[in-house]
């Protein structure tokens, strides 16, 4: 084994010098370094811990959200999950319909196995969810025309063996009546929240898949008939939800454009709707069967918990035109930390 060589201080007089001044510094630096890593990891648990306190929901940082200053010229809403609680009303259509289904089982002779995959079958095609007696996120049953639903059903119970026909099924439905012409809406004082937008000289729209006279009735029973300038239904328009072409017919009814709108849904498809005409806002809510991560990939550029919020989102953003309303839109107005944005 050899052995390590020595400084030879006749040759460099300031080599042993220099060794131990690089080793001194190279200390000093390391310390800093480790230092300096600690702060930052500190600080950045600190910001976590701070963040998940006040903060419900993820951020995502992928979409365009319109700069200061913008202020929509229409607030497009759709209606049920997001003006109105329709949860009760789909639970309800879904048990009779169901009912429908297991009686029809019984007089074809069905057995109790024959009829439960029947009716699981049924369930699976509208995108309920019996385990938990609730639609599932963003389901044609939520998102979805009554035409549709329909449709889907039919196919649904026809591909399961059952003897039924589109007519039939359709005569079930509409044997259960207006169903969600009793909603309650999801906010109190929704005509104060309502006319707030309407002090600040924003027009109010609604774009619902459901059809015109349950919508009507909804508006009558909310007493907002008078506060919503355009409406526009699923048994109205060529496409529905999620294609853009019910905001488009809504601009132009309104004389505006795509991107001076604000649209607000619970559901993947209004979201997608707001996304394929390029909507300037895309707000989600959290009051349907639309979950947060399913709104935000599908287009939403802010999630809520519920409606009341916007009054706070446009005033904290300076989305507002005009000064400050007198008009108080919730007496029981929530504070603003659970909304989320996506910002490009």
């Amino acid at each position: 084994m050899k052995d390590e060589p020595e400084f030879d201080d006749a040759v460099d007089p300031h080599s042993r010098a220099r060794s131990f001044h690089d080793s001194t510094c190279y200390g000093r630096v390391s310390k800093h370094y480790y230092l300096l890593q600690f702060v930052c990891f500190t600080l950045f648990v600190i910001a976590a811990i701070m963040t998940a306190s006040t903060e419900s929901f993820s951020v995502n940082q992928e979409v365009f959200f319109p700069p200061k200053k913008w202020s929509p010229k229409m607030i497009v809403f759709d209606k049920d999950g997001t003006l109105g609680d329709c949860t009760p009303a789909l639970k309800t259509w879904c048990q009779k319909m169901t009912n429908n289904v297991r009686k029809k089982c019984v007089d074809d002779g069905r057995s109790p196995t024959q009829t439960q995959l029947i009716v699981s079958q049924f369930h699976q095609s509208i995108g309920w969810d019996a385990n938990i007696d609730n639609v599932l996120p963003s389901a044609p049953l939520s998102a979805g025309t009554w035409d549709g639903i329909v449709q889907l059903s039919a196919e649904g119970l026809m591909k399961a063996g059952l003897d039924v026909d589109f007519d039939q099924v359709r005569e079930w439905h509409e044997n259960l009546g207006d169903i969600h012409a009793c909603d309650a809406p999801l906010i109190p004082h929704l005509p104060d929240f309502l006319k707030l937008f309407k002090h600040h000289g924003i027009m109010i729209s609604i774009c619902t898949s459901d059809d015109r006279r349950s919508t009507n009735a909804c508006m009558e029973n909310w007493n907002i008939l008078d506060l919503i300038d355009y409406s526009i239904c699923g048994d109205e328009v060529v496409e529905n939800k999620p294609s853009a072409h019910p905001l488009m017919e809504l601009c132009g009814r309104a004389g505006i454009m795509p991107h001076e709108c604000m649209v607000v849904g619970d559901t993947s498809a209004d979201t997608q709707m707001g996304r394929n005409s390029k909507a300037g806002l895309i707000v989600g809510v959290l009051t349907g069967s639309g979950t947060e991560r399913q709104l935000l990939d599908t287009g939403a550029h802010v999630i809520l918990p519920n409606i009341s919020y916007i009054k706070d989102l446009l005033e904290n953003h300076d989305l507002f035109n005009g000064s400050e309303s007198d008009v108080d839109s919730t007496e029981n107005s929530v504070s603003l930390s659970p909304i989320k944005i996506r910002a490009g």
